[in-house]
């Protein structure tokens, strides 16, 4: 634990480098939850000599892992499940098996399904008895670094919807975080950078299904959160109902945004961008246009958090602290808080 947390310091020592002395350390969970946490998986499929595996590809290299040691119980088993009951590639050309808690989704490359006798009692029942609660298929006859065709969607069995740990409702298709315990005491950090009362104005842009809107709209009556994925956006609409949703690229709603501040001074703004960082547009209006007096920018990428934090600078905003955070233990994937301030 104590070398793997070294390693990934190092690394944001070095992707950092401007701002290493406000670098915190890296915060993580526990030794003994470090294994068997990972409830969220997308795995790659094959069917080798009449039997289904489940694993990794890179390089194109296919590389099984069954029983991995950082999935859950639940994970493991209900890939047991599927190996067992799944038919033939012939049948269903399976690229990808994704698992979000107890919905799976079955990401197929073709346009239609031949049949689906496969999903008998039998098999259903035992998908039920390893906890998981609804199975899915996604046609996807592109399906490669695009995982979900956006209207392939099917539910073979079960429900479209679920709720997580902390109540919040998600489907198939979502993201979520691996370590919902490390995730709120990010949103405690950002929260109490923000300082938000009850008159308080806040922008959410990349906002997901809901989580941090959930937290600013119990404080600030007045909350904006924008997202691109329909789905993340149904859900947000059950766990932040009071919040104010748009759909659609950050950089495109920025008029609506505009639209929504007009009666209102905006204090804070919180990101979470893609591993690509923050569109040129969405900067320019952080910076230039709105200046709010605080940003919360949770980055999933190191190199592209340096690139958005150099530009922030150059245009009026102090990185006042970094906090790092080991959502994926086990792993070189580390993920950082910046907090920061306008000058």
């Amino acid at each position: 634990m104590e070398q793997s947390l070294g390693q990934k310091f190092s690394h944001l020592q070095e992707a950092l480098a401007p701002w290493t002395d406000r670098l915190q350390p890296v915060r993580s969970v526990s030794s003994e939850q470090r294994l068997r946490y990972q409830d969220k998986v997308k795995l790659s499929a094959r069917c080798y000599d009449g039997r289904w595996e489940f694993g990794m590809e890179p390089r194109d290299e296919f590389i099984p892992i069954p029983r991995c040691p950082v999935h859950t119980e639940r994970i493991n088993r209900t890939l047991e499940v599927l190996g067992r009951h799944l038919p033939r590639f012939e049948q269903m050309p399976l690229h990808f098996v994704v698992q979000h808690g107890s919905l799976v989704t079955l990401v197929v490359k073709a346009r239609e399904l031949t049949s689906i006798d496969w999903v008998t009692p039998e098999f259903t029942s035992e998908l039920a008895a390893v906890g998981v609660e609804g199975l899915h298929v996604n046609l996807h006859p592109a399906a490669g670094r695009i995982v979900f065709a956006e209207k392939g969607w099917r539910c073979l069995w079960g429900v479209d919807r679920v709720q997580d740990s902390r109540g919040l409702s998600h489907g198939p298709g979502t993201y979520g975080h691996l370590l919902s315990s490390l995730h709120e005491e990010s949103l405690d950090a950002a929260e109490s950078f923000f300082q938000l009362h009850v008159h308080s104005a806040i922008v959410d842009l990349y906002s997901g299904i809901g989580a941090s809107l959930r937290r600013w709209a119990s404080p600030s009556a007045h909350v904006l959160g924008v997202e691109f994925d329909g789905e993340a956006i149904s859900c947000a609409r059950r766990n932040a109902p009071t919040a104010t949703l748009l759909r659609g690229p950050c950089a495109q709603r920025l008029p609506q945004v505009r639209d929504w501040m007009d009666a209102r001074e905006l204090d804070a703004v919180y990101l979470r961008p893609p591993h690509v960082g923050l569109e040129e547009a969405v900067i320019d209006w952080l910076a230039q246009e709105t200046k709010p007096a605080r940003i919360a920018y949770h980055s999933r990428s190191a190199t592209t958090l340096r690139g958005d934090l150099e530009q922030l600078a150059a245009k009026g905003y102090m990185v006042d602290s970094l906090l790092p955070y080991d959502f994926a233990p086990q792993t070189h994937h580390v993920e950082v808080l910046a907090l920061l301030s306008r000058q």
